[in-house]
């Protein structure tokens, strides 16, 4: 999947050029001028600093005297206070660093940083673990987070997502590679990125809006249902949570969203990502005394970043997920719930014009992938209609989420239930004077 094209090679840096980066980046870390989210920056921008000056040396180009401290300061400016034609030749070095596979050489040499710093650092104290509690649930709503379920892992995986902004004239795409990429994996395996791995995605997201760039297992469990710091989980879901992560960082993807981030535009200079889906390093951390597990998130985890180009993300409250206490968390509960959570937010939403307020139980069924053959097929769906009830009576009352629900009957048969949203508001269609849509008030 990535680009046989070679950065390393088309900037002819030896391996002494690249030691001598790493060094930098580990005395920064010695002396906590960085973090390790810090050290991939600086790798990036050295490496684009290089290519720029390789360019600009080729054109003799009167930039080729800046200096790479100069370089960083010019692009880290607001885009008022630039300039276009300097831009060009930024542009273009971005366009190479990305056709070369820079930002997997900057992973690449970021985790050797990173294991340097272990190896020269053994005894220094562990990074004491600080959790910042999320105020809110983020959960991206793009098609790449609601597909990624559906595709075939097994081998690489190539989608061309049709993004066009509603009334566009032109076809805007997004491709997408994707592919889950591990040696241990043998041909009678089948690898799957379940809904629930989706789901821990999102409580991944939410900790790094909130500021986290250290995570745990339990912190991302935590996320994803509403609970506080002190609150206990079982190994069995920490375990499950950590296979999940481990799985993310497996899961070698590459996207293009240039032409969507055009549409909506947005900064067109880092648009293409190769890389894990999830990109983190292992490390040990201490909290409570102990000495546990951690992840060190490198970047902005993908699926957020993708969707902050066009905004489509739910913002949550945590209080909504806070349903542990009426209903175990259980892997297909919370399946369950994500599900409602989206219904409820596409009817709230202004966007989903065409949309009613009924929650279709066939469509759950078919996200659980319940075994129609089953003998126990009829007790399953009974099973799932109980956690949905469960759901909506809680969010009527303490989540205060609803205002009401009903359910939707076929015979003698439940098939949905329909939902009356909180603070209803009226949405008028410009054009007709009719109403378009009854949302909510944000």
């Amino acid at each position: 999947m990535a680009n046989k094209a070679n950065l390393e090679k088309y900037l002819n840096l030896s391996k002494s050029d690249i030691d001598e980066l790493i060094n930098i980046c580990v005395d920064g870390l010695k002396n906590n001028l960085l973090d390790f989210r810090g050290v991939l920056f600086v790798v990036e921008k050295t490496l684009l600093y290089h290519i720029f000056c390789k360019i600009n040396n080729q054109i003799n180009a009167p930039f080729f005297g800046i200096s790479e401290e100069q370089y960083i300061k010019y692009t880290s400016l607001p885009k008022q206070k630039q300039n276009p034609i300097f831009n060009q030749q930024i542009d273009k070095s971005t366009e190479i660093y990305n056709i070369y596979g820079g930002t997997k050489m900057a992973e690449k040499i970021a985790k050797k940083t990173i294991s340097v710093y272990t190896e020269e650092n053994p005894n220094k104290p562990l990074v004491a673990l600080r959790s910042i509690l999320p105020p809110n649930y983020i959960r991206p709503n793009t098609k790449l987070s609601k597909n990624i379920t559906k595709w075939d892992l097994n081998k690489e995986t190539e989608k061309a997502i049709e993004v066009s902004k509603k009334g566009a004239k032109n076809e805007i795409l997004t491709l997408v590679k994707i592919k889950y990429d591990d040696s241990k994996v043998t041909l009678s395996d089948n690898v799957a990125f379940t809904e629930y791995d989706r789901i821990i995605q999102d409580g991944v997201i939410t900790l790094y809006a909130a500021g986290n760039e250290i995570i745990t297992s339990k912190m991302v469990y935590h996320a994803i249902n509403g609970m506080t710091n002190g609150e206990k989980v079982s190994p069995q879901a920490i375990g499950a949570v950590t296979k999940s992560l481990e799985k993310a960082g497996r899961i070698r993807v590459y996207i293009d969203y240039t032409a969507e981030a055009q549409a909506y535009k947005k900064d067109t200079t880092n648009t293409i990502y190769d890389g894990a889906l999830l990109a983190y390093e292992g490390i040990e951390v201490t909290a409570g005394g102990e000495t546990i597990k951690a992840f060190k998130l490198l970047t902005s985890p993908i699926l957020y970043r993708y969707a902050q180009v066009s905004g489509q993300i739910y913002t949550i409250p945590t209080k909504v997920l806070q349903t542990s206490k009426i209903i175990d968390s259980t892997a297909q509960n919370m399946v369950i719930r994500d599900f409602l959570i989206k219904q409820i937010e596409e009817m709230k939403s202004p966007s989903f014009t065409t949309r009613n307020d009924v929650i279709k139980l066939e469509t759950l069924y078919t996200r659980l992938d319940l075994n129609t053959q089953s003998a126990g097929y009829g007790k399953e769906k009974q099973r799932v209609r109980n956690a949905v009830e469960k759901y909506l009576d809680y969010w009527k009352t303490d989540g205060e989420y609803i205002k009401d629900y009903s359910k939707r009957t076929k015979g003698k048969s439940t098939t949905g239930y329909e939902i009356e949203l909180l603070n209803k508001d009226v949405v008028i269609d410009v054009k007709s004077k009719k109403v378009k849509k009854i949302t909510t008030k944000k």
